[in-house]
Formats: structure tokens, C-alpha cells, sequence
């Protein structure tokens, strides 16, 4: 039996991950990115529910300064 090279056996499993697996350009034709940029406003803070929900939804992350502050400017 003759002994393989490295070579010839990277280009044998090349060619057959070729023949199964999809090229990247095949997966990803068509991908769009949509970027949005929204604004908290003070009528945002303020609404009801708005601070529960967002904590809620992050959990790990202190979102309590934002409506600290928002509280020390409504206070006279």
C-alpha cells in the first residue's frame, strides 16, 4: 500500500466537505441588516409600566440610573 502525504489527504477531505457542505456565499445571499435608532424621551420614562419592562427584559444590567435621575429632575 502506498503511504499518503499530508497533502494528498487535506485535498481529499477538502473535496469531500466541498461536495457536502454548502459555500458561504450560497448561506448568506439575500442577509440584510436593518438598523433602527430610537430615542428615550421623557415622555417614555414616564409612562407607566416602561421602567418594569425594561429591567424585566434585562436583568443582569442596573437600569436604575437613568430612572434616578429622571426622578431627582422631577422633584422641585
Amino acid at each position: 500500500m502506498p503511504e499518503l502525504k499530508d497533502e494528498a489527504v487535506r485535498e481529499w477531505v477538502d473535496t469531500e466537505l466541498d461536495r457536502e457542505f454548502p459555500k458561504p456565499e450560497q448561506l448568506l445571499s439575500g442577509m440584510a441588516l436593518d438598523v433602527e435608532f430610537r430615542d428615550v424621551t421623557y415622555q417614555t420614562l414616564n409612562e407607566p409600566g416602561f421602567a418594569e419592562v425594561v429591567k424585566e427584559a434585562y436583568p443582569h444590567v442596573d437600569l436604575d440610573k437613568p430612572f434616578d435621575e429622571f426622578q431627582r429632575r422631577e422633584r422641585p
